[in-house]
């Protein structure tokens, strides 16, 4: 649990991966490996999958694996697949929907030398775009109201922020969107009516 500044001019309740909305973004070229500890700070149980990511049993935060208030669970995992955008949210059972709606999810980057090969943008012209949405109470704080379809929130929030703003040079941009919502399914447009090219998908390079 923790206090997360969503733009609106207070600080919210939330459930936060490192104190942060979204948690932080990680990036691992494919042949190297990566180990994290899940330390559990939440009132119930939780445990971390990693959606999309390669792995084997004892690495993917399967429900059965949750891990109690207070308790802690260790993943180590080479990462063996094509350049791809991933993400990582809490996966215990009949609990996903409540701690995504809460704050928690993240982005995890795979990076590969057929993509390096590609000149894409990169650098500051490479932007991760966390999109989701929430519902505040009257105290601002993050709320989760379920309904049989799911959670649909009535704020959109990107990487963690209302009305986000992005100064942007006269340039290409690479931005690589994750849908992190609990339900919701977003159109996404330029207010120009610019295209977009679609480069890729969550299973890598099209």
């Amino acid at each position: 649990a923790g206090k997360v500044d969503l733009g609106g001019g207070r600080l919210s309740n939330a459930w936060v991966y490192n104190g942060l909305l979204p948690g932080p973004t990680f990036r691992v070229t494919k042949g190297g490996s990566a180990s994290f500890t899940l330390k559990n700070g939440l009132p119930e149980e939780t445990i971390t999958h990693w959606h999309g990511m390669i792995v084997n049993h004892e690495n993917d935060g399967h429900p059965i694996k949750a891990i109690p208030p207070g308790g802690t669970y260790s993943y180590a995992f080479p990462v063996i697949q094509r350049a791809a955008l991933n993400w990582y949210h809490p996966h215990p059972h009949m609990l996903t929907g409540k701690q995504v709606a809460l704050g928690l999810a993240g982005g995890f980057i795979v990076n590969d030398a057929e993509e390096a090969a590609l000149g894409l943008p990169s650098g500051a012209y490479e932007v991760p775009l966390v999109v989701r949405d929430t519902t505040l109470d009257t105290a601002g704080n993050l709320l989760y109201k379920p309904r049989s379809g799911g959670f649909e929130g009535q704020i959109p929030l990107v990487n963690g922020t209302r009305d986000p703003y992005l100064n942007v040079d006269t340039a290409l941009y690479r931005l690589r969107v994750l849908g992190g919502s609990n339900a919701r399914i977003f159109r996404l447009a330029l207010s120009n009516g610019a295209l977009f090219t679609l480069i890729g998908n969550d299973g890598g390079l099209l």
